[in-house]
């Protein structure tokens, strides 16, 4: 069990950390796909990085002769993420922690959409276990540069000596302790392969349920 004392807040990131849904990402693709009423090519959800752009619209559009405009399709696919991202569940044990934390600033900083993570914690009774919320594009910020974590250094007023980043991202993971800020990175499927290019940064590579 780690040992949280020297710490007054814990930064969680919420895709893969604080909610299970990081399958629900890789898949997203071929699932809308699906939803529109196609079959998906077998190597679609492996050649997308990163769903809701022009770039994948166009995909979509060109591959799969959707009669679509672009920005007609990209707004059919932030819908379906509206309908489809709450059904997403909390991580295993992460209520358990987040209750024995219960006396720590507790903050979310997502990649993630602000709307669809406010939503889905309070769908899943985690909003009021924590004291602030953070979103990249609610603020303009990245989470996979220095900058985006000074920005929270900055908002909380705090030293980043008493700040504790927990995340599974291998980018954000390198950018938080660059930033100087002790670091956990929260180790799942899809980044056990690239552990170890983080493994003499952080303080440690935990699942949720061993914290």
């Amino acid at each position: 069990m780690f040992d949280f004392s020297k710490y007054d807040v814990i930064v969680f990131d919420y895709d893969g950390v604080t909610i299970d849904s990081m399958d629900y990402w890789y898949h997203l693709p071929s699932k809308f796909i699906k939803y529109k009423g196609y079959n998906p090519k077998p190597d679609l959800d492996e050649s997308i990085s990163y769903y809701l752009t022009y770039d994948v619209a166009k995909k979509f559009i060109d591959e799969y002769k959707i009669d679509s405009t672009v920005d007609d399709l990209l707004k059919e696919m932030d819908y379906f993420i509206d309908i489809t991202y709450p059904t997403n569940k909390p991580m295993y044990k992460i209520i358990d922690l987040l209750k024995r934390l219960k006396d720590k600033k507790k903050i979310v900083f997502s990649s993630s959409p602000s709307k669809i993570v406010i939503n889905s914690l309070k769908k899943n009774n985690l909003f009021d276990y924590f004291d602030t919320i953070y979103t990249s594009n609610e603020y303009n910020i990245s989470k996979y540069h220095t900058d985006g974590f000074e920005f929270i250094i900055e908002k909380l007023k705090i030293s980043k000596n008493k700040i504790l980043v927990l995340d599974n991202d291998i980018r954000v993971v390198k950018a938080s302790t660059d930033a100087g800020i002790d670091t956990i990175l929260i180790l799942d499927e899809y980044n056990k392969k690239m552990k170890d290019e983080v493994k003499d940064k952080v303080l440690g590579i935990y699942k949720i349920s061993d914290l």
